[in-house]
């Protein structure tokens, strides 16, 4: 399986669009849809630092865009973000113990990652979510093919701060047909403006 991946990028890296990483950052696409679910572009740029692995993932729905960043700040300790352009976003720091810790502007939250199913939680997290960018949880519906996509292949760690955002939302219907996924290397609109975008969030500190 790795050695697959390896061999996948360096043939995405190749054959690079205008837009694209430079070569020592990882580039990953792939597109998901669903019939009456709509459907999402994603980027995934990851770079390794000496910190430890940088990963900038970039969502597109239909009606907005949003930008996912996990870092690991200590050992032990991962943090992770999910926003709209440059607007206050949440964040979400993982400990090796104890709970995680939301925050959002200046209000934060800590909740065990066993109790964030229970309907209360999810309640304070909708509130708290609503509180900083109202229009995240929005977004986080807007893609929600995804969240169809993921009960048959789990999305990665970087997804974390969706996932969340996905569960102060009620549970949306399921889509009416088969939940599509393709791989690969796209050119074009809207892939140079995702990857351009991604790039350009890795980079900043």
């Amino acid at each position: 399986m790795r050695e697959t991946r390896s061999t996948f990028l360096a043939l995405l890296l190749a054959a690079a669009p205008a837009f694209a990483a430079p070569p020592e950052t990882d580039v990953k696409m792939l597109r998901v849809s669903g019939e009456g679910a709509g459907s999402a572009s994603v980027v995934r740029l990851e770079r390794d630092t000496k910190r430890g692995v940088v990963a900038v993932t970039v969502v597109d729905g239909a009606r907005s865009r949003l930008f996912l960043k996990r870092s690991q700040t200590e050992p032990g300790t991962v943090v992770y973000e999910a926003r709209l352009d440059a607007r206050n976003g949440l964040g979400v720091t993982r400990r090796s113990q104890g709970p995680l810790l939301l925050e959002a502007g200046s209000f934060s939250l800590r909740v065990h990652e066993g109790d964030l199913g229970l309907r209360t939680v999810r309640c304070w997290i909708g509130s708290f979510a609503s509180r900083i960018e109202p229009r995240l949880l929005a977004a986080a519906a807007d893609v929600r093919v995804l969240r169809s996509w993921a009960k048959q292949d789990s999305l990665e760690d970087s997804f974390l701060p969706l996932r969340i955002l996905w569960l102060a939302d009620e549970e949306t219907p399921a889509p009416r047909g088969e939940v599509k996924m393709e791989e690969g290397k796209f050119t074009g609109r809207p892939w140079d403006d995702l990857t351009r975008a991604a790039l350009d969030a890795l980079d900043r500190p």
